[in-house]
């Protein structure tokens, strides 16, 4: 008998027979407004940053966090902003991140997961009948769950906003 059950951390999605390009939805809020809307998403394992597209960054009503000087395939990033996001299909669960704004889609995608999500947890992937299917197991340590308590919503939250000092001290070349 095979175990259908699948664990509350574990996100799967079948992108097709001969994938060009992974593609999958990912709801993106904005947690002052809690306004929110689902995405393509292109997972970019050459991507160190997150991305989103200056679209969804306008409607969800993201503010500009900070600014950053990067080079990308399609120019420079300079604005920065900080939000929320949840893999469709787990809604108890989500994750903060500081994503570049870009000023146009890529491709069907408005918004590149990067290496800042994808380190949060184990991306696999698996060929089932011809299908590629990709699974993300991510870290309950650093996904928010809403069952969790004050307490621990906020210790997750101080981990998150170390993790972005700590690059920005990395990337000016600055020390602890």
């Amino acid at each position: 008998m095979v175990n259908k059950y699948i664990p509350d951390n574990v996100f799967i999605y079948n992108i097709g027979k001969e994938p060009l390009s992974i593609v999958t939805p990912l709801r993106v809020y904005n947690n002052l407004t809690k306004s929110s809307m689902v995405v393509n998403a292109l997972w970019d394992t050459g991507a160190s940053q997150s991305l989103v597209s200056e679209r969804i960054a306008n409607e969800l009503g993201l503010e500009e966090a900070s600014e950053m000087h990067s080079a990308t395939a399609n120019g420079n990033m300079r604005r920065m902003t900080t939000l929320c996001f949840a893999l469709p299909g787990d809604r108890d669960y989500m994750a903060y991140v500081e994503a570049a704004i870009l000023p146009d889609a890529i491709g069907a995608a408005e918004f590149v997961i990067g290496l800042d999500i994808i380190t949060m947890g184990n991306l696999l992937f698996e060929q089932v009948s011809g299908d590629t299917i990709l699974k993300f197991i991510f870290d309950r340590n650093i996904f928010i769950s809403q069952k969790d308590d004050s307490v621990t919503i906020l210790q997750k939250m101080a981990m998150f906003k170390k993790k972005i000092l700590d690059r920005k001290k990395k990337s000016l070349g600055l020390r602890d």
